[in-house]
């Protein structure tokens, strides 16, 4: 089965670029192919393709280049928010609590 992980690879803790942990060197490759799809018939035309019109070659050229939706939420979900302050701030004391033993 591809993309599965023997037991000897799979992390063991939450920790990154250490032993027992996820390896950050493995990074998977992707490859991408981009082709023009005609319907009905699902006729595919390999991209780029200089026989295509250039009006055709611009607007394949905009839609490549575009940002995706997705692209957007993955790099706002990974995006730290701002940290409000809480109206309590000012007022608050810091007690410690003693410890209880047994």
């Amino acid at each position: 089965m591809s993309g599965v992980i023997p037991p000897e690879k799979r992390p063991r803790q939450l920790a990154i670029g250490v032993e027992g942990g996820f390896n950050v060197d493995d990074k998977p490759t992707f490859v991408e192919h981009h082709a023009l799809v005609l319907l009905p018939d699902f006729a595919r035309i390999p991209l780029p393709n200089p026989e295509l019109p250039e009006l055709v070659q611009i607007v394949v050229q905009a839609i490549l280049t575009a940002p995706s939706a997705s692209r957007t939420d993955d790099i706002l979900a990974w995006t730290a928010e701002p940290r409000l302050v809480s109206k309590c701030v000012p007022t608050s004391v810091a007690v410690m609590a003693p410890i209880r033993g047994d």
